[in-house]
């Protein structure tokens, strides 16, 4: 890994598991491969999904759930993974980053966080510049549709060794 200083700027995607457009999520899951039972399985488990809710011991008229990812469903976290994945691809393809063992790591993913990692400012600001360029409809197809309403502002930090003249003594 990197000896100096670590550069990384936090991006939370707000509200990301409600606004998740389900028949993008459908494309995207076959583009990484998945079909068959697996595929018709998360399929019909978002198909008219439909809620109700409790106030003041009454229940409402059924809602019909067409945009999101189940809360709470142990599966949420993945499949928005793989609804991201483009943007990882973006990302992965500037070969910028920092290196662990023979890989450039540019991106770190949990859940509805992405932390973006470099070892110079620079770098981090063209990580930064291509996450915008996928927000605004520079990167054409179905990244921008997936991205545009996602995201927050991104929050900047740097970390790095700081030397103790103690310990060195």
């Amino acid at each position: 890994m990197c000896e100096g200083k670590l550069y990384t700027s936090s991006i939370d995607f707000r509200i990301a598991f409600d606004v998740v457009d389900r028949n993008m999520l459908l494309y995207m899951i076959i583009n990484c491969g998945v079909d068959g039972k697996l595929y018709f399985a998360i399929m019909q488990i978002y198909n008219m999904t439909k809620t109700s809710v409790r106030v003041n011991g009454e229940l409402t008229d059924w809602l019909v759930i067409e945009n999101g990812v189940r809360q709470g469903d142990t599966l949420s976290s993945t499949l928005f993974l793989l609804y991201i994945n483009d943007l990882v691809k973006t990302l992965n393809g500037l070969d910028i980053g920092i290196n662990i063992d023979v890989r450039k790591v540019c991106c770190l993913l949990y859940a509805d966080v992405v932390v973006l990692v470099s070892e110079s400012p620079c770098d981090l600001q063209r990580l930064q510049d291509a996450l915008h360029m996928c927000t605004t409809g520079v990167v054409s197809g179905d990244l921008e549709q997936i991205m545009k309403s996602l995201m927050k502002i991104p929050k900047s930090f740097i970390l790095g060794r700081k030397e103790n003249p103690d310990l060195n003594a």
